[in-house]
């Protein structure tokens, strides 16, 4: 029995040897924060602060003035802006701005369609939806901005 005992204590250790790390079972951990902004640089027009990582993207990089779809040409940031925010296995929060002069209800409104669109596209794009926290906003500022939660 104590043999038994034993046997299951030893096996029970080595399951938990073998155990998920903190990045949770299936995960994996957080990309490593020199990589994020050497890979986030690369996108065209964007503009990044130093300590703590904000990714802004003013106008006309992403978004003209009062438009409310991308761009043309803004798959060519959006597809590689997937790509880094499905890799970096971390959260955002992202602002969406719009201020055209037309009111705050109406830039209010623009701003959450152009945040429902970004949204959609990215977890279309295979980003995890729950990694993403959107805030719209009526205001000047960049159309575009994002740091990590």
């Amino acid at each position: 029995m104590l043999r038994l005992g034993l046997l299951l204590l030893l096996g029970l250790m080595l399951l938990s040897a073998c155990a998920p790390t903190a990045a949770g079972p299936g995960k994996t951990p957080p990309m490593n924060a020199q990589l994020l902004r050497d890979e986030l640089a690369e996108l065209s027009g964007v503009i990044l602060t130093e300590e703590p990582l904000l990714v802004r993207f003013p106008v006309g990089t992403l978004f003209a003035e009062e438009a409310l779809l991308p761009m043309p040409g803004g798959v060519e940031v959006l597809d590689p802006l997937a790509a880094i925010l499905r890799k970096s296995n971390q959260s955002w929060l992202i602002k969406v701005r719009a201020a055209t002069g037309e009111g705050a209800e109406y830039d209010a409104r623009l701003a959450s369609e152009r945040a429902g669109i970004l949204k959609t596209y990215l977890v279309a794009a295979g980003v995890d939806p729950e990694s993403l926290e959107f805030t719209s906003l009526a205001e000047a500022g960049d159309p575009l901005e994002m740091r990590l939660k």
